[in-house]
This record gives C-alpha cells, sequence and structure tokens, in this order.
C-alpha cells in the first residue's frame, strides 16, 4: 500500500476492534494516523502500538457526534500533519 505513505487518515472509533485494526493496518503501511476514540485511554494505547512499531500516530478522544468535536479532530490532525487525506467513519453503537 505505497498509496498509504504520508498520507494522513483519521480512523474513529479505533480504540478496539475494526478501528484498531484499521489503525494499525494504515499505520504499518506509511499512514499518519489520527486514532479517534471517545475512550481516551484506548486512543493512546492504540497509538503507543503503533509508535513502538515505528509508525506515525496520535490520539483524540473528540465525540464525532457534534460539528464542533468533529472539527477538533480535523485541527488535530491538521496541527500534526499538515492536511487530511482521508477519514474511516468506524465509530458506532450496536
Amino acid at each position: 500500500m505505497a498509496s498509504c505513505n504520508n498520507r494522513t487518515v483519521i480512523v474513529t472509533g479505533a480504540g478496539a476492534g475494526l478501528g484498531r485494526a484499521y489503525a494499525i493496518e494504515l499505520a504499518a503501511a506509511g499512514a499518519n494516523v489520527v486514532v479517534n476514540d471517545i475512550r481516551a485511554e484506548a486512543a493512546s494505547a492504540v497509538v503507543e502500538e503503533i509508535l513502538a512499531k515505528g509508525g506515525k500516530a496520535i490520539a483524540s478522544s473528540d465525540d464525532i457526534t457534534s460539528i464542533a468535536s468533529a472539527q477538533k479532530i480535523v485541527d488535530a490532525a491538521l496541527a500534526a500533519f499538515g492536511d487530511v487525506h482521508a477519514v474511516v467513519n468506524n465509530a458506532g453503537i450496536l
């Protein structure tokens, strides 16, 4: 997945399950990953996994259910990596 090199991807609901898997795989493919989860500890744990493997990631615990909070996620991505190329909208409640 060379197309992921230096691309910034926001992954919502990335603290566990499929979101975590997406975040880890995207980072392994060279993406800068914003690991978003309303559970700050879970998001931070995934970031630590990515960083330990040499990837690039930041954590975000902002809630995607409001425009203002969603903008904070984008702003964090821009501040850390300069651009946003994709969003994996994985967050949800079963």
